[in-house]
């Protein structure tokens, strides 16, 4: 199955640097990369900035509209690559959603807390293992009973493996993922966030 073209697997070295390079510049997150789409979020209770701060325009040499538009899978190559980005009070725009930075929204899957319940952010990090859980849905687990995992509606792990050229759950051990939703904890204490629509969801497989 061929992957969709935001998913297309290129070395993006010079969207990556030029995220780097400007840093004035407000990050507008392209979810449907190639094709024209109007206020798409996945989060149905959407207010500015729920449940965190935003940030304002604060570096010289850039018009505070300045703006480039990156795919998600952009986003997560420079997260797990760069420091300097991760950290950074860059602006990022989430159509119909709000703006944050960078610093304040992505949240690594080590440092997701019970407290980010109900928080509608970028969760991501490396996959430790993954497995099939009640009715078919996919468990991608970044530890233990107490990490954070993410959750695969069934009618879309067919859609996953496709997209990202899998064979089994094996194959995403080592993988690092990425998922704009809220955080939901279960009656258990478990972690987890539901991806209900792949167009918010990356994967870099090993």
């Amino acid at each position: 199955m061929a992957a969709p073209e935001y998913e297309r697997n290129d070395d993006g070295q010079g969207e990556d640097q030029d995220i780097l390079d400007n840093p004035g510049q407000r990050i507008v997150v392209d979810f449907t990369f190639g094709a024209q789409e109007n206020e798409r979020h996945n989060d149905p209770d959407a207010v500015a900035n729920p449940g965190g701060r935003g940030g304002r325009y604060v570096g010289g040499g850039h018009r505070p509209d300045a703006t480039m538009h990156r795919r998600l899978s952009t986003i997560l190559r420079n997260l797990v690559a760069s420091e300097q980005f991760r950290t950074s009070r860059q602006l990022l725009e989430i159509s119909g959603v709000g703006e944050f930075t960078v610093a304040d929204f992505f949240v690594p899957f080590a440092s997701t807390l019970p407290s980010h319940d109900g928080q509608y952010r970028g969760y991501w990090g490396m996959v430790a293992n993954a497995s099939m859980g009640k009715g078919g849905a996919l468990w991608l687990n970044s530890g233990g009973k107490g990490d954070v995992s993410l959750v695969v509606g069934d009618v879309l792990v067919r859609q996953l493996y496709g997209r990202f050229n899998l064979a089994d759950e094996e194959d995403l051990a080592g993988a690092y993922a990425l998922v704009f939703g809220k955080l939901r904890v279960s009656q258990n204490d478990k972690k987890y966030v539901k991806v209900d629509d792949l167009g918010f969801f990356t994967l870099r497989p090993v």
